[in-house]
């Protein structure tokens, strides 16, 4: 009986494991369009309304939804080139993987690359929200745009690298 309930117990927590990974990826993947949308039907549904707890929120949860994108697309590139060459990619990518130096080389650059991003979309949102401070706008317009805005600066690194990729990419053909 203890072993069948140690079972139960193992499977429960793989599946809450599994929904909550299912729950971060939806997060993240949508949360671009929240931090552009919700903030747009609020204030236009209510202007004089306190908004500093939704932008605290904002400035803390982005840079995870911008780490999100970045290991995301850090290998986007390669792969799609592997494909349009006509290579077989693998099960799990894994013939891919190997001609790039294998599960470490790749894990490695695309987890330094989330971090990083993590680390300069904080950054960048602290200087984005400091400047502006600055920007003399008369409210609900400052608010409205502050908010709109603030996606510019905490994707900015997501933003550099498709740029980055797109010009190298036209620079090529």
């Amino acid at each position: 009986m203890e072993i069948i309930r140690q079972v139960q117990e193992l499977i429960w927590w793989v599946v809450r494991q599994a929904l909550q990974f299912i729950a971060f990826v939806l997060w993240a993947a949508f949360f671009p369009v929240v931090l552009l949308v919700l903030p747009v039907v609020l204030i236009c549904h209510n202007p004089r309304a306190d908004y500093s707890l939704m932008g605290e929120v904002f400035f803390w949860a982005a840079p995870w939804s911008c780490a999100f994108y970045m290991a995301m697309s850090v290998h986007w590139h390669s792969v799609r080139q592997w494909k349009r060459e006509g290579r077989d990619v693998g099960v799990f990518a894994y013939k891919w993987r190997e001609a790039h130096g294998g599960m470490f080389c790749t894990l490695v650059k695309s987890s330094v690359y989330m971090f990083g991003a993590l680390f300069a979309s904080y950054v960048l949102g602290f200087f984005y929200l400091f400047a502006w401070h600055c920007v003399p706008l008369h409210q609900p317009a400052k608010l409205l745009l502050g908010f709109e805005f603030f996606p510019l600066a905490a994707y900015a690194p997501v933003i550099l690298l498709w740029v980055t990729r797109w010009l190298r990419g036209s620079e090529v053909q």
